[in-house]
């Protein structure tokens, strides 16, 4: 019995003929934090967990929760900058739009 809970290989053929792995562009930013972290000495780097107890329910991973956690904030981070913008986009077109009232009216 394996002793980690583990994701689906992304090779793996699933009930539709793509495989998990073709969903993912190759110039996805995913694909670096993947190769990234499986490249990570986690036993060196002090991460608890590596070897995993004998007893109990199986754990995640921690190389897959610091995977997850870096695509979190990956996502988080473009959606602020796509965020932020949005907000110079309309607050630049407000400032164009109150110029041209002044313009017209002034």
């Amino acid at each position: 019995m394996k002793r980690f809970i583990e994701g689906e290989d992304r090779s793996q053929s699933t009930l539709f003929p793509e495989l998990l792995d073709d969903y993912i562009a190759e110039d996805n930013p995913v694909r670096v934090i993947d190769v990234f972290v499986d490249e990570l000495d986690l036993t060196g780097l002090g991460f608890e967990g590596m070897a995993p107890e004998a007893t109990g329910r199986p754990g995640y991973h921690p190389a897959s929760l610091i995977k997850i956690s870096s695509v979190r904030t990956l996502v988080e981070q473009i959606q602020l900058f796509s965020g932020v913008g949005i907000v110079l986009s309309s607050a630049n077109l407000r400032e164009q739009h109150i110029q041209r009232g002044l313009l017209e009216h002034g």
